[in-house]
């Protein structure tokens, strides 16, 4: 018999990832973070507004699907495409390594390649005048902008960038940025610096279309997750909602699986 169960997320660690995806009726939220042992886990939030019962519980997230790696990872990024059609783009930072996967409904998640073998921090992926774009920093502080063509397994090629264009390739389509100062969540544009008193080790947003238009926000505290979203990203911002995995599911069923 199906029944509403809720419990705690596994615990994580690192940067995670936060994006708004093309499935589901509204465009659910599709959330990565890297997992405190190796590989990372994959929830979603379910923004229907109708209950199907199954699998999260409208209004909320998935149980996790973890996905194995050989290394201990320190960021994951997310982002949705509409090459393939409609996959989804992971960037993994584990060591000094900067990799890609890609998710596609017939294969999950599929291994894409290294990206850069001296990589100190990642950006998502996006699609920009028909190839992939991103964006690496390096280890001996070099800022990278990656382009490649012919999906889903593009050729890449790398050229120099200007630091700041690190920033702005990172910022939401309203402009901001988030960032952890201090131990505290703040946005940064340039219209200047929104101090949400937020306390979080490490954050992620994503401007959406829920409720009309929103951001949303993800941050970690320890080895857990928090959620909290505003219509402006200046606007006040409430205290984010520890995340629990809320599902439909049956009896013998595991919320939170290895894949």
């Amino acid at each position: 018999m199906t029944s509403l169960v809720s419990v705690d997320l596994p615990p994580v660690g690192g940067l995670p990832g936060l994006t708004q995806g093309a499935y589901g009726t509204r465009g659910n939220l599709e959330l990565v973070v890297p997992a405190v042992d190796t590989g990372f886990w994959v929830l979603w939030f379910n923004a229907d507004e109708h209950d199907e019962r199954s699998g999260a519980a409208v209004g909320c997230w998935s149980g996790g699907l973890h996905v194995e790696t050989d290394d201990r990872l320190t960021a994951v990024t997310i982002s949705q495409i509409e090459a393939g059609p409609r996959f989804l783009e992971v960037t993994l930072l584990g060591g000094d390594t900067a990799r890609r996967m890609f998710w596609c409904p017939e294969r999950g998640f599929v291994a894409g390649g290294v990206l850069e073998p001296a990589a100190a921090a990642v950006a998502p992926i996006r699609e920009l005048a028909g190839a992939m774009t991103t964006m690496i920093t390096t280890t001996d502080g070099r800022t990278l902008w990656l382009r490649g063509e012919g999906y889903p397994e593009p050729a890449w090629a790398a050229t120099p960038a200007p630091p700041a264009a690190w920033e702005e390739f990172r910022r939401m389509p309203d402009g901001w940025t988030v960032r952890v100062q201090d131990g505290r969540v703040r946005f940064e544009g340039e219209r200047g610096i929104v101090e949400t008193g937020i306390e979080a080790d490490a954050a992620a947003a994503a401007r959406t279309t829920l409720d009309g238009g929103r951001t949303d926000l993800l941050v970690r505290r320890g080895d857990r997750l928090a959620h909290a979203w505003t219509g402006r990203t200046d606007d006040a911002w409430p205290q984010p909602r520890t995340i629990t995995s809320t599902v439909w599911t049956e009896p013998e069923d595991r919320v939170h699986r290895r894949g």
